[in-house]
C-alpha cells in the first residue's frame, strides 16, 4: 500500500569541477511556447453595445451601457450578444444608431473630465 502513497523521485545530480550542480529538467518543467490568440475588435460589435479599451495590441471589450470590461477571449459575437440580452434586455432591440449616439456622448463626457 505504501508504494501507492509515497512516490519516490529519482533525480540525478551532476556536479561539475567548479562546484556547481546541474539538475536535469523534467518534462513538466519545460515551458510550452504556445502563442496566445488575441482577438481584435470589429466595428459590428457596436451593434451589441461594445467598444474596446486599450491599445491595438491589447484590446479589451467594454460595454457601453454599464461599463463592464470583459476578457479578450470574450470578444466573440455570441458572448457579447449574450451579455446584452441578459443584462440589458430593455435595449437589446435597439438599432446600431442608438449605440453610436451612446458612445459619442460617453466620449464627450470623458473629454470634459480631462479638461477639468
Amino acid at each position: 500500500m505504501e508504494k501507492f502513497i509515497i512516490k519516490k523521485f529519482s533525480t540525478s545530480v551532476n556536479t561539475s569541477t567548479d562546484g556547481s550542480t546541474n539538475l536535469p529538467l523534467s518534462s513538466s518543467s519545460t515551458i510550452n511556447d504556445k502563442t496566445v490568440k488575441r482577438r481584435k475588435y470589429k466595428d459590428n460589435y457596436l451593434n451589441f453595445g461594445f467598444t474596446f479599451i486599450g491599445d491595438d495590441n491589447n484590446q479589451i471589450p467594454q460595454c457601453i451601457v454599464c461599463g463592464v470590461t470583459l476578457s479578450n477571449e470574450s470578444m466573440v459575437p455570441n458572448k457579447l450578444k449574450r451579455h446584452l440580452e441578459q443584462n440589458h434586455s430593455h435595449i437589446s432591440k435597439k438599432s446600431s444608431d442608438y449605440f453610436t449616439r451612446l458612445l459619442s456622448s460617453q466620449k464627450k463626457i470623458q473629454r470634459s473630465w480631462k479638461n477639468v
